[in-house]
C-alpha cells in the first residue's frame, strides 16, 4: 500500500513514480508513502479507540 501511496506522491508533485524496483528513488517513495499510510493509520485508530 505505501509504494502506491508513494508512486501517487511521486507522480502528483514530482511528475516522477516508482518505475524500476532497484531505483533507489523507487524505494524512497515508497518508504515515504508507507509512513505515510502509517500515521493516517495511527491517527484513525487512535480517534476509533476514543470513542
Amino acid at each position: 500500500m505505501g509504494a502506491v501511496v508513494g508512486g501517487w506522491i511521486g507522480g502528483a508533485v514530482f511528475g516522477t513514480g516508482v518505475s524500476e524496483f532497484w531505483s533507489l528513488s523507487s524505494w524512497l517513495l515508497a518508504i515515504l508513502g508507507a509512513l505515510i499510510v502509517l500515521v493516517v493509520w495511527g491517527f484513525i485508530s487512535r480517534a476509533i479507540s476514543r470513542k
